[in-house]
């Protein structure tokens, strides 16, 4: 019977095959950092499994590891236990016991305060920061975004998002669908003005090179600071806003999941918060006459 760590490098194998490179980065992280150190030279038939684990997440929870960490941590574990079992090398998966995550609220900006962003972006930086305020993207699909996926000419301007960038390789967006994006005038109008023909990349260096994650993380804490803000949102916080926005001004929450590119409404549930009006609006059909026949 292997032991955690041996069935490891063909779990890595199986990802390698059949996960996007950014949740192969994640998993090797959780492996590496976390559960290799601590549950490496468990069997994975061992009767004290589920013990252990008990203790790895209360260990870890006392050196200060979010919930959350911990919690996506051993998601990692369970999909190779799911896989063992699959491949019949144990008989069943034991149940683990994740912490309890306590969803926050997710952090955005205020109409005035996406304003003042904009006015402190350091003009290198502006276009891109308004493109992901008025667009939603993910900052891998804005990174892979190509000049040929951005409509400027017809009369319904839009962004078709069809990849991702991730350690400067191209893959599908997440949930593997393409998406198209409406643009608002104001975007139109500044990607027009930083049209270039460097290479295929929307947003990149000179010499063509699409940007990475790392350089241009700190794009908009840089601008918050910058803007004097008391937030310090992150590039994500941005794909926040947008949705964020679109719900106070009463956009339906099935248009902003397609917008967004969720698979579900599970994601944006959390903005119904924002605009309780459209429920209150919802609720006063009921006072309507009922129709004949009825």
């Amino acid at each position: 019977m292997p032991t955690v760590r041996e069935f490891a490098a063909d779990f890595v194998a199986w990802s390698r095959l059949h996960n996007k490179p950014s949740t192969l980065a994640a998993k090797n992280v959780a492996l590496d950092v976390h559960l290799l150190p601590e549950l490496g030279e468990l069997r994975l038939d061992a009767t004290e499994l589920r013990a252990e684990v008990a203790r790895f997440v209360t260990s870890k929870l006392e050196s200060g590891l979010s919930a959350k960490t911990v919690r996506n941590t051993l998601a990692v574990l369970g999909k190779l236990l799911n896989l063992a079992a699959e491949r019949g090398v144990i008989q069943s998966v034991p149940r683990l016991g994740a912490p309890r995550v306590v969803k926050s609220e997710p952090a955005f900006l205020a109409f005035g305060e996406a304003e003042q962003l904009l006015g402190a972006a350091e003009p290198e930086w502006r276009t891109w920061l308004l493109m992901l305020l008025r667009t939603g993207l993910r900052v891998g699909e804005a990174l892979a975004l190509h000049r040929e996926d951005v409509d400027l000419r017809s009369e319904r301007p839009c962004i078709t998002v069809r990849r991702s960038m991730w350690g400067g390789k191209e893959g599908l967006p997440k949930n593997g669908k393409l998406r198209v994006v409406p643009l608002t005038r104001e975007t139109v109008t500044a990607l027009r003005a930083q049209q270039h023909l460097r290479g295929p990349y929307g947003f990149c260096h000179q010499d063509g090179r699409p940007f990475t994650h790392s350089e241009v993380k700190n794009v908009v804490p840089n601008a918050c600071r910058r803007a004097g803000l008391a937030k310090r949102v992150t590039p994500h916080g941005l794909r926040h806003t947008y949705a964020s926005h679109l719900v106070m001004r009463r956009t339906p929450l099935t248009t902003v999941r397609e917008l967004l590119g969720h698979a579900d409404l599970t994601m944006v549930a959390r903005y119904t918060h924002l605009s309780p009006d459209i429920a209150h609006a919802a609720a006063q059909v009921l006072d309507a006459p009922a129709s004949r026949g009825n």
